[in-house]
């Protein structure tokens, strides 16, 4: 099985072929929700600064992680 190594030529170029167009971006402030549960999505999210985490949450309304990504990385 042929490894996958991630350079940094990968990612700037992930970043200008599919990522460079500022009409498609979306921001974030600390703690806003991307995407509530069940809700369609046909996007792939990159990461370009700061922190992404994923929470689910229980029956009693209790968060918990299930990803954290950060800096250059596809969500």
């Amino acid at each position: 099985m042929e490894t996958l190594t991630t350079t940094k030529s990968h990612i700037d170029w992930l970043r200008r072929i599919y990522f460079s167009n500022t009409d498609k971006r979306v921001a974030l402030e600390s703690g806003a929700c991307l995407l509530k549960p069940n809700q369609h999505n046909e996007r792939l999210f990159f990461v370009l600064k700061g922190t992404l985490v994923g929470y689910i949450e229980d029956d009693l309304d209790e968060r918990f992680e299930i990803f954290r990504s950060g800096e250059d990385k596809l969500v």
